[in-house]
């Protein structure tokens, strides 16, 4: 039996979830994507997980070699993963 791939919005708000492993990133038709092996901390129990956009441009930019944790927090509707310390940097090109 192939488990299906859990997607984000399927996690608890305020739960702290482990990222265990991630996958070499593939085109699907939404564009490039990975896949998490995720698990809620202090936790052994693991499944998969698409990766959200905030997810998969940390592993882009900082190609973490350990284990990395996230909370999955709430505004206006909408989960969103925070990691500690990692702030998304909006870069800007200056018109003319």
């Amino acid at each position: 039996m192939v488990n299906e791939v859990m997607k984000f919005q399927s996690l608890e708000i305020n739960q702290e979830y482990q990222v265990k492993s991630y996958s070499d990133p593939f085109i699907t038709k939404f564009g490039e994507c990975i896949i998490l092996l995720v698990s809620e901390k202090d936790s052994d129990e693991t499944y998969e997980l698409y990766a959200t956009k905030l997810l998969f441009q940390y592993i882009k930019e900082k190609k973490p070699k350990k284990k990395f944790n996230f909370t999955v927090r709430e505004k206006n509707g909408n989960k969103y993963p925070f990691i500690e310390g990692y702030n998304q940097v909006r870069m800007f090109n200056k018109l003319e």
